[in-house]
């Protein structure tokens, strides 16, 4: 997800989708992760931290401009080596994030 994130700021409006999730594939030795990305989007954020979707360049509620973001977001599915009780301890793992390219 680090990777991800990373990659999404340095690149700024140049980010794409598929370049964030080969940044994050390419960041982990773990088999079997997924990792998916968005494609840039203007949102709002307000004094509770929650983004909503708005124009882009279209002021915000609160007279802002918004921001463009994108959304990062990583899956694993751990298997125990039990044998016999692996199907009932399979746990998914999930991470996500929201970058701010500009």
């Amino acid at each position: 997800m680090a990777a991800g994130a990373q990659y999404a700021v340095l690149a700024g409006s140049n980010a794409t989708p598929t370049a964030a999730q080969s940044a994050m594939t390419n960041a982990t030795a773990l088999a079997g992760v997924t990792f998916t990305a968005s494609a840039p989007a203007c949102l709002c954020i307000n004094t509770a931290h929650v983004l909503s979707s708005q124009t882009c360049g279209v002021a915000c509620p609160d007279g802002t401009l918004p921001g463009t973001y994108t959304y990062l977001h990583a899956s694993y599915t751990y298997q125990p080596i039990t044998p016999g009780i692996s199907n009932m301890l399979a746990t998914t793992i999930t991470a996500s994030a929201w970058a701010r390219l500009q």
